[in-house]
């Protein structure tokens, strides 16, 4: 059979409540130190502005001379540099020197690898 369970008396309860108010000011009191050295801390370091304008954009604004002032022109002159430079790679590529075959370069490929170009 379980023991029985005793309500605590008045005395208990007083005595408990007493040592947790006292524990609770000391943990306020703590508290409030360490929020008094954080604040001093925090007012000694310096905050470094941060620039949301991206590194490309900035090398637009000091390439154009000035003529180029905002961010969203500076936007799209990047995107026309890349628009260009695929269209150059694609030229580069696909429409290259297909007509223009040297018969020598042909002739000389063909005695050195037969194999390669069979008539």
């Amino acid at each position: 059979m379980p023991p029985e369970i005793k309500p605590p008396s008045l005395d208990e309860i007083e005595q408990a409540v007493k040592s947790r108010m006292t524990e609770d000011n000391e943990i306020n009191q703590a508290l409030q130190e360490f929020e008094v050295k954080e604040a001093s801390y925090t007012q000694a370091i310096p905050q470094k502005e941060v620039d949301e304008t991206p590194t490309m954009v900035k090398w637009i604004f000091k390439l154009s001379g000035g003529a180029i002032t905002e961010q969203k022109q500076a936007e799209y002159v990047l995107l026309a540099v890349v628009v260009l430079i695929f269209l150059i790679s694609g030229f580069l590529m696909f429409g290259g020197s297909r007509g223009n075959v040297n018969p020598n370069a042909v002739n000389n490929l063909q005695s050195i690898h037969p194999e390669i170009l069979k008539p």
